[in-house]
């Protein structure tokens, strides 16, 4: 079951006046934590060091990485191991979403959850409180996907079967402007003593390899982590919420730093920038940083009978198509451009018009006599960068995510022949979908 939500508004008592926010525009404050259910002193004061930093900026919601529940199912177990700990947070009103995690699945306990969540029903009352609507959903947020998968088993391996596959397919490859951040309990890269995960780095990498997220969280190692981003992706370890331990791993991917002590992550959304920050139980920020989202570009291309051929982009995480380059490229024989652009002769093209319904900006390039028999193909490119994408010329849609440093989803790329008065003719296939 898939689960998709709006937060509701919070109450009039949540609702309280901000400090200007250094990174811009209004935006969404984002708690995020993990490895929390135990209720034990440790989880206590780190609910009590949340509270004191919504008091200083209110947070919109708060999100796990999972380890909701170490304890067995009691009469008072959810009472002790969330109500008490986050009671302040609860009370004004926040929703706490839940990401399910190893220990999530022993006993009975993914069961008891959801039914806990039903009963609170904190999303419909807007009382604040635990959010699982199902083991996989959705919630959007201002601007903002969260994607909250399931990817656990109780023995802590991987579980990616179809329909994780089909769930994370769907949601990571849909075409939206929004931000994109994926919740998994288990981490890609770790330093912490487990290491990094093979089977997430086997299975689950190469999905975002095609369909990228814009940021990871993840928990199921109790330290605070952040590593340098991997397809444009900045990735996150928030597990520190209830205990910390000592050792470490050695990593494929460079740490950018190890948090070693109790806490949590505030997460702050301003247009096209994100800033992470770590929070210890003293209220003290140990580290942060700010990352820019992720550009993408979508669009396709098509010839039409007589001279003229058209092309138009969407370009999302920028403003306006100043910041494009587009080229017209026209060869004697259907060779592939990406194996060898010097075959093509491609022309400098000027944007014509701007398809105001569909935000798309279009140019029309006339094609000359000299060029009947000959293909057509046409690319763009950020201005500055060396890298350039290609429309799919098949009338359907590119999907591209490009981050202008490498292009690591090119489409299905075709190229049109050129018969003067006639349409379309002349597909050709591409060697591959991807720069080497």
């Amino acid at each position: 079951m898939i689960f998709e939500t709006t937060p509701p508004s919070p109450p009039s008592s949540y609702s309280k006046p901000r400090p200007a926010p250094p990174l811009g525009e209004v935006g969404i404050e984002a708690l995020v934590y993990g490895d929390a259910g135990d209720g034990s002193r440790a989880q206590r004061s780190v609910g009590e060091a949340m509270w004191r930093s919504h008091q200083a900026t209110p947070f919109d919601a708060a999100f796990s990485t999972g380890d909701n529940q170490y304890l067995p199912t009691a009469a008072n177990t959810f009472q002790r191991i969330f109500e008490v700990p986050f009671a302040e947070l609860i009370g004004v009103g926040l929703a706490f979403y839940q990401t399910v995690g190893n220990h999530d699945l022993e006993e009975n306990r993914l069961a008891d959850q959801l039914a806990y969540s039903r009963r609170v029903d904190a999303l419909a009352k807007g009382t604040g409180g635990f959010v699982l609507p199902s083991e996989s959903y959705v919630v959007r947020q201002k601007g903002v996907k969260w994607i909250s998968a399931n990817l656990a088993r109780a023995n802590g391996r991987l579980n990616f079967g179809s329909a994780q596959r089909a769930f994370l397919e769907r949601e990571l490859c849909e075409n939206t402007s929004d931000w994109k951040v994926l919740l998994t309990h288990y981490p890609f890269w770790s330093t912490g003593p487990r290491g990094d995960n093979r089977e997430m780095n086997e299975q689950v990498l190469p999905l975002l390899q095609r369909c990228p997220a814009d940021l990871h969280f993840a928990g199921h190692e109790h330290h605070g982590e952040a590593f340098l981003p991997w397809n444009w992706m900045p990735s996150f370890i928030v597990g520190n919420a209830r205990e910390v331990r000592r050792g470490r791993a050695q990593s494929n991917r460079e740490s950018q730093v190890f948090v070693n002590e109790l806490g949590f992550a505030r997460v702050t959304f301003r247009g096209d920038a994100v800033r992470v920050a770590f929070e210890n139980t003293a209220n003290r920020i140990v580290w942060q940083s700010t990352y820019q989202k992720r550009v993408s570009m979508w669009g396709d291309a098509w010839t039409q009978k007589g001279s003229r051929f058209f092309s138009r982009v969407k370009l999302e995480g920028k403003q306006g198509a100043a910041a494009l380059e587009v080229e017209l490229g026209v060869a004697a024989s259907p060779v592939d451009p990406l194996l060898a652009p010097a075959v093509w002769e491609f022309r400098p093209q000027k944007w014509n018009e701007f398809d105001v319904p569909t935000g798309h900006d279009v140019f029309v390039a006339e094609l000359t006599p000299s060029d009947v028999g000959k293909y057509v193909v046409s690319r763009f490119r950020l201005k500055g960068t060396s890298r350039w994408i290609y429309a799919d010329q098949a009338g359907g849609s590119l999907h591209g995510n490009y981050d202008g440093l490498q292009t690591a989803n090119l489409p299905r790329l075709r190229a049109f022949s050129f018969v003067e008065g006639e349409d379309d003719v002349g597909l050709m296939e591409p060697r591959g979908n991807s720069v080497p």
